[in-house]
């Protein structure tokens, strides 16, 4: 081999090197201002420029196996460090799910890579594309899902006086994803801007680069359907609910530690007890009373199903009996009261074999248990199942001891009934029963339920399309997390309440718990510090706050019913699905079309 070959191949390697590092780079840009989008610190509008780098790292990479190898290698970095909230309940878990995550990555940005190189798709289209459709199917599979951390649901409001919910009302037409696909649409535009006027001797091939003519109909394209969402949004903001009735909620935020609940002693659940009804009390006391006051998830420490409250009350054991006294407590402060109590608690149905579940109760004012209940549907991989290994025993032994945080089985059961509860209230000082011409409906997603669109949507929506709730009342326990995890999951709950036109009530273990206007607004919340004042927004004067313990409280509000429809509760993912199969079509033509080379000869 001579001198002049060698200098050759070590050029060629040198470029391969260092276009590599700058496919690293890209990516490692991206993840950089992707994670600052998410609370915290939450800053939103670095999701428009965010996926710029590794979009043009994707396009201008010299070698697709470069691509795939640097997103794959960042992007599992980003995994661990923005879902690591997630190690309590399943540090194996943790790590297996970011590597699976992580593959979302190279995926997305190859199949992008494939529609602009072969088939001269600009990035303002190709990228929103791939990236709308690969977070839907995040979304979905395996076992449910993980959606957290979609593009769109940076643009959320996660504190009072967030203004940033605009564009985000066309939640309504295409779910939290037509949000994503907007905001990866702007990303788009600015990667083509940058290779219209990137030199034209760099490694970029001609398919990718597009004319003036083309940027200039892109801006026109992108110009209308960013104004279009904007205008659509201040429609939808400014559309009047104000002659809507109203129901007036207190939620109550309890500040038990997951180690009270996993492994309590008799007296701990008393005083855990006897604190939650000291604060119900207050939540009563207030004027005007609260028509209902929400309880988070699984705060009463026994079952309230009759069958297991009659187990309970015939044992010999004073504990057990204690237990089982439970229901009636509940009963008499809600009839003291004269309000309406929503119950977080477990169910467990005797048989074999035994079926337990995780479940809503509703009290009314005369103390009654309402017969219906809610039994939470999507449970969560690890945290309250074992997905996968139910007929491998000892398959399902070896992942609760290394997937989960618990050393038992502790099997929850799936509800399957989508459950709508009723309940009335005084109109104009009148009595109850003059309310009960119109009641108003009530649906309750429990815990990370109202992370999951498709879940609500059930909830709230007919299959006919007809709304069949007005309000959405989440119980949740987020006592096994880290802060920043609580305020991500406000952020992402916002966006059920604009998909579905519904305000919403957070009554959750350890906090954040507050109150959602139907357009997405924050409009209260009580923080897991708990500070002894109202929160400094225009609706302070509603709330009353008190706090026994660093992060007990309550808050009191009045929720406004939005009577609209919906298109996405009509139609549901539809949309995205659709645009998933025209992505699909694409990419397996482009599969197939003769690739163009880029300038330099390698690919």
């Amino acid at each position: 081999m001579s001198t002049l070959q060698r200098d050759d191949i070590a050029d060629v390697r040198s470029d391969h090197r260092r276009g590599f590092l700058m496919c690293v780079a890209g990516f490692a840009i991206s993840g950089i201002f992707l994670a600052l989008c998410y609370p915290e610190p939450g800053w939103g509008a670095l999701a428009y420029i965010a996926l710029v780098p590794a979009a043009f790292a994707s396009v201008s990479c010299l070698k697709v196996r470069d691509l795939i190898l640097a997103s794959y290698l960042i992007a599992v970095v980003w995994w661990l460090v923005m879902a690591r909230w997630l190690i309590p309940v399943t540090g194996g878990g943790y790590v297996v799910l970011s590597l699976y995550l992580a593959a979302f990555w190279p995926t997305t940005f190859f199949v992008q890579r494939l529609l602009c190189h072969h088939l001269g798709i600009p990035v303002t289209l190709a990228l929103p594309m791939a990236w709308t459709v690969f977070e839907f199917i995040r979304g979905v599979i395996p076992a449910g899902g993980f959606g957290w951390f979609g593009l769109g649901h940076s643009q959320a409001a996660f504190t009072p006086g967030h203004n940033s919910e605009v564009v985000i009302q066309i939640a309504d037409l295409f779910g939290d994803h037509g949000v994503s696909f907007l905001v990866a649409m702007t990303n788009g535009l600015l990667v083509d801007a940058g290779l219209f006027f990137k030199a034209s001797n760099s490694q970029i091939s001609p398919t990718v680069k597009p004319s003036m003519r083309v940027l200039l109909t892109l801006l026109g394209i992108w110009g209308a359907v960013f104004s279009g969402a904007i205008g659509y949004g201040w429609f939808r903001i400014c559309q009047s609910i104000q002659d809507q009735p109203i129901l007036r909620v207190g939620v109550v935020q309890t500040g038990v530690p997951q180690s009270n609940k996993d492994s309590p002693s008799i007296e701990q659940l008393q005083r855990n007890w006897n604190r939650l009804i000291a604060l119900t009390r207050q939540v009563a006391k207030q004027e005007p009373k609260p028509d209902l006051i929400v309880w988070p998830e699984t705060v009463v420490p026994a079952p309230l199903n009759a069958q297991a409250v009659e187990i309970l009350g015939s044992s010999t054991s004073k504990h057990e009996q204690w237990f089982a006294s439970l229901h009636t407590q509940i009963s008499t402060t809600a009839h003291e009261l004269g309000v309406f109590i929503f119950a977080g608690a477990p169910t467990i149905l005797p048989g074999r074999p035994v079926k337990r579940h995780n479940s809503a109760y509703l009290y009314d004012p005369e103390g009654h248990q309402v017969f219906d209940r809610y039994d939470k549907i999507h449970r969560v991989p690890f945290g309250e199942y074992i997905p996968w290994v139910d007929q491998w025993p000892k398959l399902k032994h070896l992942f609760i001891k290394y997937l989960t945080p618990y050393e038992t089985d502790y099997t929850l059961s799936s509800g399957n009934r989508l459950t709508t509860f009723q309940i009335t209230r005084p109109i104009d000082g009148n009595t109850l029963e003059l309310a009960q011409v119109m009641p108003l409906r009530l649906a309750t997603p429990i815990c990370f339920e109202d992370a999951v669109p498709r879940i609500c949507r059930r909830l709230f929506y007919d299959t006919a399309g007809r709304k069949k709730a007005d309000i959405l009342i989440n119980l949740t326990n987020d006592a096994w997390f880290s802060g920043y995890q609580r305020s991500q999951h406000l952020q992402i709950a916002a966006f059920r309440s604009i998909e579905n036109r519904v305000p919403a009530a957070r009554s959750v273990n350890t906090g954040i718990s507050g109150f959602i206007t139907s357009t997405g607004q924050v409009d209260m919340i009580l923080p897991r510090s708990c500070p002894h004042r109202a929160s400094p927004d225009h609706h302070e004067q509603h709330a009353e706050i008190s706090g026994i313990c660093s992060s007990d409280g309550f808050l009191v509000h009045n929720l406004q019913i939005d009577p609209r429809q919906t298109l996405f509760g009509w139609v549901g993912h539809i949309p995205v699905a659709s645009l998933a199969v025209l992505t699909a079509i694409l990419t397996l033509i482009a599969l197939f079309i003769r690739k163009q080379p880029i300038v330099s000869g390698i690919d």
